[in-house]
């Protein structure tokens, strides 16, 4: 649901169509975290329902959640270091 709030904010779909987004940050920023988000919702619903698998399901949302969550922000700092001073 926050991926949704923050494209629907940012307008990230709109940068996307005009190509101002590249596909590979697409992915990053926004299908992995979904996928992540959904991962966790199911995990979720599973542990509602005692299913066996769920707390793997739950560590393994948060593992990919833990790792979106670096490797988006150094791709932010190498964006910001390129950037020229104004």
């Amino acid at each position: 649901m926050e991926t949704l709030i923050y494209l629907a904010l940012t307008r990230a779909h709109q940068q996307w169509r005009a190509e101002k987004l590249p596909i590979h940050d697409w992915i990053w920023f926004v299908g992995l975290p979904m996928a992540a988000c959904g991962l966790l919702l199911l995990s979720g619903i599973g542990l509602m329902l005692n299913l066996a698998l769920a707390n793997y399901a739950v560590s393994v949302a948060l593992i990919v959640m833990l790792v979106i969550g670096i490797r988006n922000a150094w791709d932010l700092v190498i964006w910001i270091s390129k950037q020229e001073h104004r």
